[in-house]
C-alpha cells in the first residue's frame, strides 16, 4: 500500500507541470535497438513521469526490434534518452560515442541529457519490480529537475563528459 501511495503522490506532484519532454531509451546492441513498446510497462512509466515516449503509439507489451536508422530518424531530436547497461566502468558520452559514432546525432546527446543506469552497481532489475515509485521518481526527476532539485537519485545519473 506504501509503494502505491508513493507512486501516486509522484504522479501528483509531476502534474502541476504541462511540459512532457520527449524520450528514447536503450541502445544499439548489435544490428538492433531493442526499444519498449509503446503498452509495455516501461512505457506507462515513462508517461507517469511525465514524458512522451516516442514509440508509445506502438501495440506491443514486450521489446520491439528496431534498426539505428528508424530510431534516429524518430528519435533523433528526443530531449532525453535514457540507457540501461552492465559494465565494471560507468559509461560517458566518449565511451557511448566510440561504441558507435553516430549516437552522437541525438540531440539528448549533443546537449548532454542522456542518462544511465549501470545495474553492475545499481539492483535495478532485483529492486524496480517491487518498487516502481523509487523508478517513477528517478524518471520524474530527470523530465522536471525543478521539481526535484535536492533528489538524490536511485538508478540513473547523466553520463560524465570524458
Amino acid at each position: 500500500a506504501q509503494v502505491e501511495r508513493d507512486y501516486l503522490a509522484t504522479c501528483q506532484h509531476i502534474a502541476v507541470d504541462s511540459m512532457r519532454p520527449s524520450v528514447i531509451t536503450e541502445r544499439r546492441t548489435g544490428s538492433v535497438w531493442y526499444m519498449p513498446g509503446g503498452k509495455s510497462y516501461m512505457a506507462r512509466l515513462l508517461w507517469d513521469a511525465g514524458a512522451n515516449y516516442l514509440w508509445s503509439d506502438n501495440e506491443n507489451t514486450g521489446s520491439i526490434p528496431l534498426s539505428f536508422e528508424s530510431v534516429l530518424e524518430r528519435g533523433q531530436s528526443a530531449d532525453f534518452w535514457l540507457i540501461k547497461y552492465h559494465a565494471e566502468h560507468d559509461m560517458t558520452y566518449r565511451t557511448l560515442a566510440d561504441e558507435f559514432a553516430a549516437n552522437s546525432r541525438f540531440k539528448a546527446f549533443e546537449q548532454g541529457k542522456v542518462y544511465g543506469c549501470n545495474t553492475l552497481y545499481h539492483r535495478y532489475y532485483e529492486e524496480t519490480p517491487f518498487h516502481p515509485e523509487r523508478l517513477l521518481q528517478d524518471l520524474a526527476a530527470i523530465f522536471h529537475p525543478t521539481l526535484y532539485e535536492n533528489y538524490t537519485p536511485y538508478y540513473f545519473s547523466t553520463l560524465a563528459n570524458e
